[in-house]
């Protein structure tokens, strides 16, 4: 009896402890206070990364990895679950340094982090490329890139450039040159830079050249005066053509370039020829160029004078001018020949010029061509180089006759036994040099002051006679009274 009650308590003993003990996972979340143990977070402190990252991190625990998180500014969390432990990582926008945190945990609940901070780069090269010019000409051309705004280029790994979609070559060190060989191309061409960054970033960029292998054709000169001569100061009149475009002209005498001129500043080929050099021969040579930078030559030999001609006219200070008037040099003195004689009128309000010389040295001037008035007359003569020597006068023009008229005389038909008086005023603008007094017809006085005075004396004359008088003015216009008759 006794016995059987000590094996009775043992069971109820055992029945106990059974049900106060844990249940076996209990007992082991109870057990594990050890958090996994991360060797490696997939990434490197400082590493450059861009787009899409598949990471590989190094995780162990005592028991096991039930999660991954990975986390940091400007994403969102990536979360793992079950093995294999590779999360994939999208990276933020733009260009930064980015702290990125992997977090592991165990069945436990244990965790652990650890934390690097990575460069995030998803910002392509910000290079454009760079041409010497939009035209080039046959030949070797350097391509390369440059920065937009200053822009950082220190990441810069390679670039690659394309013609017309063929590759011309690569560089992988600054100034990230190369050169392109021109020769197979013609015409409009386009180029291509792909710029690469060290993480694989990639920028396109792309431009179009024109390829010029033709120089300028075409080149004609002209001379201020007459072909092959030139003087101080002259301008050498430059016409050229081109299959594209004609761009600039130079002049090099003696081997300096002395003058040039370009079509973008001036619109025109013109050159100056702005140096002084002694009278006589001297070789000279222009260049005309495309905008591709093809160049044609023109060489000769031209006759420099730098001398004004020395003239001579025939006319005088203050002369009174009317109707045709032949303007004549008297002398001509001077190292080349002469080109061209212009005779002009000049007043404050207009210029009139009387085109040209001829073998007598001579121009017509037709003063009617123009309004009566005080003008300085020119005798404008340039030399074979295009030398000018102007010779002036001051002078009237005046075309048109004085007003005339009897202020005291006899009636008309009147009969007159003895002397009589007549009297008569004159005007003219420019003024009257004399009065005469006709009778029948002929001049039998003169009066050259106001008021203008004669005496008749009817036995002079037949039984009937007239009387007239008429007035010329300082230019020779000549104007008639009226004419009276007498009887005696």
């Amino acid at each position: 009896m006794a016995l059987a009650l000590r094996h009775a308590a043992l069971i109820s003993a055992l029945t106990l402890t059974a049900a106060l003990a844990p249940a076996p996972a209990q007992a082991a979340r109870a057990e594990d206070t050890t958090a996994p143990v991360i060797t490696s977070v997939g990434l490197t402190e400082g590493q450059r990364v861009r787009k899409g990252v598949l990471l590989t991190p190094e995780v162990s625990d005592d028991t096991a990895v039930t999660r991954l998180e990975l986390s940091g500014p400007g994403f969102e969390t990536v979360v793992r679950t079950e093995a294999p432990w590779r999360p994939y990582w999208l990276t933020p926008a733009g260009e930064a340094d980015v702290p990125v945190t992997l977090t592991a945990f165990d069945a436990a609940g244990n965790s652990s982090a650890a934390t690097v901070t990575v460069h995030v780069d998803n910002v392509a090269p910000r290079v454009g490329l760079r041409m010497p010019a939009h035209y080039v000409r046959n030949g070797i051309v350097p391509l390369t890139v440059q920065p937009w705004a200053n822009a950082d280029m220190s990441d810069v790994e390679y670039v690659y450039y394309y013609a017309n979609g063929e590759f011309v070559g690569v560089t992988g060190a600054a100034p990230w040159t190369v050169d392109w060989d021109t020769t197979a191309h013609s015409g409009l061409v386009e180029l291509w830079a792909y710029v690469y960054d060290a993480v694989g970033n990639v920028q396109v960029t792309e431009t179009l050249v024109t390829v010029d292998k033709l120089a300028p054709t075409k080149v004609t000169v002209g001379y201020p005066a007459t072909d092959g001569y030139i003087g101080q100061g002259g301008l050498l009149s430059v016409d050229a053509t081109d299959d594209l475009s004609v761009w600039g002209s130079e002049l090099v005498v003696g081997g300096q370039v002395i003058s040039r001129n370009d079509i973008a500043s001036t619109g025109r080929l013109d050159l100056r020829w702005d140096t002084r050099l002694a009278n006589g021969p001297v070789p000279i040579t222009i260049r005309v160029s495309d905008q591709a930078g093809n160049v044609t030559e023109v060489r000769r030999t031209v006759t420099v004078d730098n001398d004004r001609p020395v003239v001579t006219v025939g006319a005088s200070q203050g002369a009174y001018l009317r109707g045709r008037v032949t303007l004549t040099l008297t002398g001509y003195r001077d190292a080349t020949a002469l080109s061209d004689f212009q005779g002009t009128l000049v007043n404050s309000r207009q210029y009139y010029g009387f085109d040209h010389a001829d073998a007598t040295r001579s121009v017509v001037a037709e003063t009617t061509q123009v309004p009566d008035g005080r003008y300085t007359l020119g005798w404008r003569t340039t030399d074979a180089a295009g030398n000018t020597t102007v010779v002036t006068r001051a002078v009237t023009v005046d075309n048109h006759a004085p007003a005339v008229s009897l202020t005291k005389a006899p009636k008309n038909r009147a009969k007159v036994t003895k002397k009589f008086t007549v009297t008569a005023k004159a005007s003219d603008p420019y003024g009257v040099a004399k009065v005469q007094l006709l009778v029948n017809g002929k001049v039998v006085a003169t009066d050259a002051t106001a008021a203008y005075s004669f005496t008749v004396n009817p036995k002079k004359y037949g039984k009937k006679f007239t009387v007239r008088v008429r007035a010329y003015d300082r230019a020779g216009n000549v104007r008639y009274g009226v004419t009276r008759t007498y009887r005696r």
